[in-house]
């Protein structure tokens, strides 16, 4: 089974700067797939009023990534549903090309002024996400204080829905099994705002961008790498948490340390 690799932010930034005047060998290139958020975080940094720095670092993606496209994995919610339908997702094509189009934007850019309005735009797709993920923690925080123990229960069913399959559902227990590094980050996310009654909600809407990042390790063919330790711990009594690489910066430094990360990593036939 070939595997793939995808990358939180600080890690995408790494490799990126490794790329700056250097380019993956073709035979990896196909091995590296790119989570939406991930993209939309770094693009937005630009917004939020980045240097050259960050613009330069998106620039140098198409110097590791596939020629024929960007390697964009599903958004989170059409990966849900393809994972527990085993069908093709239903993908958000007008979504979709338009954030393709301002992520070519940023790609092709040659200064930050050509895309500062694409930046703009993304970061405000983004900060909408966040808003909501938080709306929904408040929502379900009653419910989760009065019966933790129904955890799964009711995330289970939040999920199915999620995922647009509440007319034919999957069980609870493939819903979990497929999606346990999922499920064990969100009720980590839980219990904190539990025993913090000061819990800020608004931080939870970037705690839910990690958390999006683990429904793509239902897909057993796909790695996921990250500079941030705190999401092994959140997933480590999960499988899936085997394919986390938890790395440092200086692992990610040089083009040879990530061609040689990577063919100790992926199987490419």
């Amino acid at each position: 089974m070939q595997t793939f690799v995808y990358f939180d932010t600080d890690a995408l930034r790494s490799v990126a700067g490794a790329f700056r005047q250097a380019s993956l060998p073709q035979e990896l290139r196909g091995h590296i797939l790119h989570s939406q958020i991930t993209l939309l975080e770094l693009i937005s940094q630009i917004a939020s009023g980045a240097s050259n720095t960050v613009l330069g670092q998106i620039r140098s993606i198409p110097n590791f990534t596939n020629p024929n496209g960007t390697g964009l994995l599903p958004w989170p919610d059409d990966f849900l549903a393809y994972i527990l339908s085993g069908k093709p997702p239903v993908v958000d094509t007008t979504n979709l090309k338009t954030r393709e189009t301002e992520i070519n934007v940023c790609l092709n850019a040659k200064s930050v002024d050509e895309v500062r309005e694409s930046a703009g735009r993304l970061k405000g797709e983004l900060d909408k996400y966040k808003i909501d993920m938080a709306n929904a923690l408040v929502a379900n925080m009653a419910q989760y204080r009065a019966a933790p123990d129904r955890f799964t229960d009711w995330w289970a069913q939040g999920v199915i829905k999620r995922a647009g399959l509440v007319q034919n559902p999957p069980s609870q227990q493939e819903v979990v099994s497929k999606l346990k590094a999922f499920h064990d980050f969100d009720k980590r996310a839980f219990e904190a705002a539990v025993e913090n009654p000061n819990y800020p909600a608004k931080k939870y809407g970037n705690d839910n961008l990690d958390r999006e990042q683990m429904i793509y390790l239902s897909d057993p063919a796909l790695h996921f790498v990250t500079c941030d330790k705190r999401y092994s711990k959140k997933v480590c009594e999960s499988e899936q948490a085997k394919r986390i690489h938890t790395l440092n910066p200086a692992d990610l430094d040089s083009a040879q340390k990530v061609e040689c990360f990577l063919k100790g990593t992926v199987v490419t036939v």
